[in-house]
C-alpha cells in the first residue's frame, strides 16, 4: 500500500510539474501576445496626436501669418492693424503651448528605444514598462481637455475682443475675434487624440480578466512530501 501511495504521489507530482510548466509556458507567450497588442495601441496613439499636432500647428501658424500681414501690409487705418495685430495674438499662444505642452505620446520612438535599452531581456519588464507609457500618454491626452483647455482660451479671446470693443470702437471685429475664437478652441478640444486613453481602458480591463496560473510543484518537493 506503501508502495502504491509512493506511485500515485509521484504521478501526481509530475502532472502538477506538467501543468506548472505549461502554464508559465502560456503565460510567456500571453505576455508576447500582450507586448504585441500593447505595442500596436501605442503606435496608433503617436500617430493620432503627430496628425492632431501638425494640423493644428499649421493652422494656427497659418492664421498668425495672415494677421501679420493684414496687420502690416494690408490694412491702412490704424484701428485695423491693431485688431489684426490683437487677432494675431491667440494662434501665437497657439502655437506655444503646442511646443511647450506637446501630446506625450509624440516622444514615443525615444520611449521605446529607453525602454528596449532597460528591459531588452525581459519580456514582462517590458510590458511593464509599456503600460506604464500607456499611462502617461493617456493622462497626457485627457490633460488636452480638461476645465483649463476650455476656459483658458475662452479668457483669452474675451479679452482681445474686449480690447477691440471697448477702445478701438470695432463691435464687429470684436464679436468675429470672440465667436471664431471660442469656436475653433472647441474643435480644437474635440478632435484631440483618445486612442492612448481607449488603450489604457482596454489594457485595465484585459489586466482584471488576466487567469491565475497553477503553482509549480516540483516531483522532488513531491517525493519529500510523499516520505514524510
Amino acid at each position: 500500500m506503501r508502495l502504491v501511495a509512493l506511485l500515485w504521489l509521484g504521478v501526481a507530482g509530475f502532472g502538477a510539474s506538467t501543468l506548472g510548466w505549461t502554464s508559465r509556458a502560456r503565460a510567456q507567450e500571453r505576455t508576447a501576445i500582450d507586448e504585441a497588442e500593447l505595442d500596436r495601441r501605442l503606435r496608433d496613439a503617436h500617430r493620432q496626436a503627430t496628425i492632431w499636432h501638425w494640423t493644428w500647428f499649421g493652422l494656427f501658424s497659418g492664421a498668425a501669418l495672415t494677421q501679420g500681414v493684414l496687420a502690416s501690409a494690408v490694412h491702412e487705418a490704424r484701428e485695423d492693424r491693431i485688431a489684426s495685430g490683437l487677432a494675431a495674438l491667440p494662434p501665437l499662444v497657439g502655437i506655444s503651448l503646442l511646443v511647450a505642452t506637446p501630446i506625450a505620446s509624440l516622444s514615443l520612438p525615444s520611449d521605446l528605444i529607453a525602454i528596449q535599452a532597460a528591459k531588452g531581456n525581459d519580456p514582462s519588464g517590458r510590458l511593464g514598462e509599456k503600460l506604464r507609457l500607456l499611462d502617461r500618454y493617456a493622462d497626457s491626452e485627457s490633460k488636452q481637455r480638461n476645465w483649463f483647455a476650455h476656459l483658458g482660451p475662452v479668457l483669452l479671446h474675451a479679452s482681445m475682443a474686449a480690447i477691440v470693443l471697448f477702445v478701438l470702437d470695432k463691435p464687429v471685429d470684436a464679436a468675429v475675434q470672440l465667436g471664431a475664437g471660442v469656436v475653433t478652441n472647441e474643435i480644437k478640444i474635440l478632435s484631440a487624440p483618445r486612442a492612448a486613453t481607449r488603450a489604457k481602458a482596454k489594457a485595465d480591463a484585459d489586466r482584471g480578466a488576466l487567469p491565475r496560473c497553477f503553482p509549480h510543484l516540483s516531483p522532488a518537493f513531491v517525493g519529500v512530501a510523499a516520505s514524510w
